[in-house]
């Protein structure tokens, strides 16, 4: 599959000549959001600054547009005055969607509800400032610009080259308002296990963070168990010092809040339309059946700590010095084996040994501190509580990201009650036996 770029140098629209028309530059599609890279070289631009999400004009015949401003600006192609937008060889729905986005850059129309700050013209060079103005502070400066490594609806992430080796900056949204501060709290609680953050800038969601060399823990077959020994050591600091943890604003997201919030997920019409109508009557009958599965996992004598939320191979590193676990977006109090059975999937995907290796190995760790609780147990109940979970965690960022850019999570929420329902025709008496 291939996109459409709208390359947008100064409110017109850089446009190509094949065979007598005029047409949009096109990009192979990227298996994970728009590859920046790809999107500059075929603008012909070092870098590019995304203006808008990724769009898709005509869901029906899957078109997508990305529009960006490429830097520096081009010295090729046919620029296009918004007015000449119907000179493109493009799908109508292309056409009137990018003379959408062109009148909101050009402030003729309001920026739509709910779109990330990191799309406004601006929002780059005010983050390299600060990004300035925080190395200064530590005696470092950069030495170029700033980079766009992953920009989509809910983060951005710049990579930016200092003389003390590159900086990170991570930008999120109001649904991940405590990640800075949790970051951070762990930064200094935990070195070397997370990111080493350099600071914060609380009020818009910024983390600069010192780049770590390596790879993440999909390149790495059989990374598994270390990284559950480091999540249960995180997890485990992590409970002795709650009350420093929860002043970070640390979200709640415990076992009878997540039923709550569940029962509220179950009732929504737009989530029902992605089940078909047998799964519709079931799925409002799910939190009754979890209830008493919540309450045997709050029984088993493991106290409420750090969970991820999103703790897969592909979000945590390994380094020469160790496992790293970042991507601390979706972080909040709950239960911690939720983040042991992503884990082990994950981990396990190509190779059900792994699965167990990695429940044992977090199992192993906290039964040492904590012998008295029932750890097999809670690893048996706790699928169940993962799927709700996320169930939970997909429905509101889809409410949180604006209406355009929804369909990027689209059917996730939907996904997760089939396999809760799933689980609950497979597994009525939750098992999993695991050695340690």
């Amino acid at each position: 599959m291939t996109d459409l770029v709208a390359a947008v140098v100064d409110g017109r629209v850089l446009a190509l000549r094949a065979a007598g028309s005029l047409v949009l530059p096109e990009v192979p599609r990227g298996d994970d959001g728009p590859d920046l890279a790809a999107l500059a070289a075929v603008c012909g631009a070092r870098t590019v600054r995304p203006l808008a999400p990724e769009l898709r004009p005509d869901p029906a015949a899957d078109v997508r547009l990305h529009v960006v401003r490429p830097v520096p600006a081009p010295a090729d192609g046919v620029v296009l005055d918004p007015r000449a937008l119907d000179e493109l060889s493009a799908p109508t729905a292309v056409v009137e969607v990018l003379a959408a986005e062109l009148a909101v850059l050009a402030g003729r129309a309001p920026r739509p509800d709910r779109r990330a700050d990191w799309y406004r013209a601006g929002w780059q060079d005010e983050a390299d400032g600060w990004v300035d103005e925080a190395l200064a502070a530590r005696g470092v400066r950069r030495t170029g610009p700033s980079v766009p490594v992953k920009i989509w609806s809910l983060s951005a992430l710049l990579r930016v080259p200092t003389t003390d080796g590159d900086v990170v900056l991570k930008a999120v949204g109001d649904p991940f308002a405590a990640e800075p501060a949790v970051t951070r709290w762990l930064s200094a609680a935990l070195p070397g296990r997370v990111p080493t953050v350099l600071a914060v800038e609380l009020r818009r969601g910024w983390t600069l963070m010192r780049a770590f060399s390596g790879s993440d823990g999909g390149d790495h077959p059989g990374s598994g168990p270390v990284a559950a020994r480091v999540l249960a050591q995180v997890q485990l600091t992590a409970t002795e010092r709650l009350d420093s943890l929860r002043a970070t604003g640390l979200p709640d997201r415990s076992l009878s809040r997540t039923l709550e919030a569940l029962a509220d997920v179950v009732r929504d019409g737009t989530v029902l339309r992605g089940l078909d109508p047998e799964e519709r009557a079931r799925v409002t009958a799910l939190p009754a059946w979890l209830a008493p599965r919540f309450a045997a996992l709050d029984a088993v004598g493991l106290p409420p700590s750090l969970v991820h939320g999103d703790l897969h191979t592909a979000n945590y590193g390994v380094t020469a010095d160790g496992v790293l676990l970042f991507d601390w977006t979706d972080a909040a109090l709950g239960h911690p084996a939720l983040d042991a059975v992503l884990l082990a999937s994950s981990a396990g995907q190509d190779d059900p040994a792994l699965e167990q290796d990695t429940l044992a190995a977090w199992a192993e760790t906290w039964s040492a501190a904590y012998p008295e609780a029932d750890v097999t147990a809670a690893l048996a109940l706790a699928p169940a509580a993962h799927l709700a979970y996320q169930a939970v965690s997909y429905y509101g960022l889809g409410r949180a990201q604006e209406d355009a850019s929804r369909w990027q999570l689209g059917g996730i929420t939907a996904r997760l009650l089939r396999r809760l329902l799933t689980l609950q025709d497979t597994n009525p008496s939750p098992s999993y036996a695991i050695t340690f």
